[in-house]
């Protein structure tokens, strides 16, 4: 199928570096384009800080909450340390979700490693169908950048003569060419028809056993042998 790549947050950049084209393949995880958004700092400080005043908030909680058991403390001044640590709390994992979200790894956040860029990774493994981002072009969360065809799941419909019906059955393996190209693929019989279509023709269904970096949705293939 084809799955379509936009901004994971719901902020806009500029697309600060991209070099891909229709056609191209794709792995999982691999960078498509570099967005750059002054956002993304505020996002990031704005994480370091609530971190630190959580770690101040978090002793401060436990200090209050032993003292209390001594009775030095009023109850109203523990739940107030309670309200305000579990507060920063929220809001420190709130932050590591945007973080997430927009592809950093929290963990990895320290005051030097602040950036305005964040890249935008491909979900899936395949080839590029669309490409609509150009170098310094402003691009909004609901713009779809990338349309990515995922190889992994791609099957091929193949068309039989009635006369031919009987000699294929699931689970054989067969061989087939891609356009004019002479490199064989293999691929299983996964599933055949249960009648006979109006112009007399058979369909059979394959899955792909072979790796084809130039097979994509819409492709014809001319098969090459049957194994029985």
């Amino acid at each position: 199928g084809v799955q379509t790549c936009a901004l994971p947050i719901s902020l806009g950049g500029f697309v600060k570096n991209t070099n891909l084209l229709p056609g191209i393949g794709v792995i999982k995880g691999q960078t498509l384009a570099v967005i750059e958004n002054q956002d993304f700092v505020d996002i990031q400080q704005n994480y370091l800080e609530a971190k630190n005043k959580l770690s101040f908030a978090e002793a401060d909680f436990k200090r209050h909450t032993e003292l209390f058991k001594d009775d030095v403390y009023s109850e109203q001044n523990v739940q107030q340390v309670t309200v305000e640590y579990k507060n920063l709390k929220a809001m420190v994992r709130s932050l590591e979700q945007k973080l997430l979200l927009i592809g950093i790894n929290p963990n990895n956040l320290n005051e030097n490693s602040i950036s305005s860029t964040v890249n935008l990774v491909s979900p899936i493994s395949g080839f590029l169908k669309a490409v609509n981002v150009n170098i310094g072009k402003y691009v909004s969360p609901s713009d779809v950048l990338f349309e990515i065809v995922n190889s992994e799941k791609l099957f091929l419909e193949l068309t039989l003569f009635e006369n031919d019906a009987d000699k294929v059955n699931q689970g054989q393996r067969i061989r087939f060419f891609i356009n004019t190209e002479s490199e064989e693929h293999e691929g299983v019989i996964s599933q055949t028809g249960k009648s006979v279509s109006d112009d007399k023709t058979y369909t059979v269904y394959a899955s792909i056993s072979s790796i084809c970096k130039n097979l994509m949705p819409g492709m014809y293939v001319k098969i090459g042998r049957v194994h029985v």
